[in-house]
């Protein structure tokens, strides 16, 4: 039910990520907490012909200097399907380093690396970055 309730909390500026050669297409959303426990979602599709299996997944803020998500890191054994979609919540600290407004608002980058198996053992990672909100 906790799950449930942090995925219809989640409603902030998502992003997704696709290329030809990519194995994975990544989307990322916060509940657009600044301060304390953030959650951000990560939902992964796997865009091969096989299953494949996620191993792990890595969360971070990156590019700015006022806003700070505690980087967390998390192991799973989730099997995706050809095709399918599997998210993930995971929860990280987060708090401003500068609660000063200024002039122009710096772009929160939130960045997710997942590593994954496929059907064959073959194993990859694929990072996204998306900017999800504007910090103060």
């Amino acid at each position: 039910m906790r799950n449930a309730l942090l995925i219809a909390a989640i409603a902030a500026t998502a992003s997704t990520a696709f290329a030809a050669d990519q194995k994975l297409s990544i989307g990322i959303r916060t509940d657009g907490a600044l301060r304390g426990d953030t959650a951000v979602l990560v939902t992964v599709k796997n865009l091969t012909p096989t299953i494949v299996t996620v191993g792990k997944i890595a969360v971070r803020s990156a590019y700015n200097m006022n806003f700070m998500l505690v980087p967390v890191t998390r192991k799973f054994d989730q099997k995706i399907a050809p095709g399918a979609t599997s998210s993930f919540i995971m929860m990280s600290p987060s708090h401003l380093q500068n609660a000063r407004r200024s002039a122009a608002p710096a772009p929160i980058v939130i960045e997710a690396t997942v590593d994954a198996t496929s059907f064959d053992g073959q194993a990859f990672r694929t990072v996204h970055r998306t900017s999800v909100l504007s910090a103060p």
